[in-house]
């Protein structure tokens, strides 16, 4: 899965978690705090 996405899914994957806005800002932090590597696949999976 990982070698398949690309890297501007990849750039726009950081973009939404470090997006100064509110609901984006603790949405990233409840999950990624959860389990941060199921975390990333799951944003990687809802960009395709």
């Amino acid at each position: 899965m990982y070698k398949k996405t690309s890297i501007k899914a990849y750039m726009r994957n950081i973009h939404l978690f470090a997006s100064p806005e509110p609901m984006h800002l603790l949405y990233n932090i409840s999950l990624g705090e959860k389990n941060s590597r199921d975390f990333g696949i799951f944003r990687m999976e809802e960009m395709k």
